[in-house]
């Protein structure tokens, strides 16, 4: 940012990499009064940009950005739990919230019963989850899921997975009879329905 001209608030100084609000390339025509703020870097928008070009597949070039903000609270140049924004603890940044369920694949409506895990990254892969009546986290690997509850109970119908094929269903302890559920485009359907306090397990 060094070269780059702010007459606004300054949130990124020197050789620390932003991305700003709003940019007039060489050869367009820019305002005499442009887009207010237009030569700053806003930590929430910079993490709502990042999030949506993670979730259109650009997850280095999201992750770039996130690094961007991260590296000028790293506790020596500024307090690494104070994004400041317009102001002190600025509520904009918690837009980095978004990136849990973005990369978990966490999809719900509880509305229907359904929840699903399909994380962006392949592998094992761990995370948190968070719904009004439990939480907990997920743990996948490349041949199973395990959907933990931390705390409350949970009443599903369907829950997605990202493998093709599924072999067992236990559910709190209990291993699921082939006729308690159906699987097909990568959704479990629970016959009846299933409420679980602990944990679900899919092979």
């Amino acid at each position: 940012m060094r070269d780059h001209y702010n007459p606004w608030r300054l949130f990124c100084i020197d050789d620390e990499a932003g991305t700003v609000i709003c940019d007039y390339p060489e050869g367009a025509r820019k305002p005499s009064i442009p887009l207010s703020y237009a030569e700053e870097t806003m930590h929430g928008f910079e993490y709502m940009l990042a999030a949506q070009m993670i979730s259109r597949g650009m997850i280095d070039r999201g992750l770039e950005l996130i690094a961007g903000v991260r590296d000028k609270y790293d506790g020596e140049k500024r307090n690494p739990f104070n994004e400041i924004e317009c102001g002190n603890n600025y509520a904009r940044s918690m837009a980095t919230f978004s990136f849990i369920p973005l990369f978990e694949g966490f999809k719900f409506d509880l509305v229907h019963g359904m929840i699903g895990f399909d994380p962006i990254i392949k592998g094992d892969f761990r995370g948190l989850w968070s719904l009004d009546p439990a939480w907990g986290n997920v743990v996948v690997t490349d041949k199973t899921l395990f959907v933990n509850i931390i705390d409350g109970e949970l009443k599903l119908k369907e829950l997605g997975v990202p493998f093709d094929n599924v072999c067992e269903v236990v559910v709190d302890g209990r291993k699921l009879r082939p006729d308690e559920y159906g699987f097909a485009g990568k959704t479990v359907r629970f016959n009846s329905g299933i409420s679980f306090k602990r944990k679900i397990e899919i092979r």
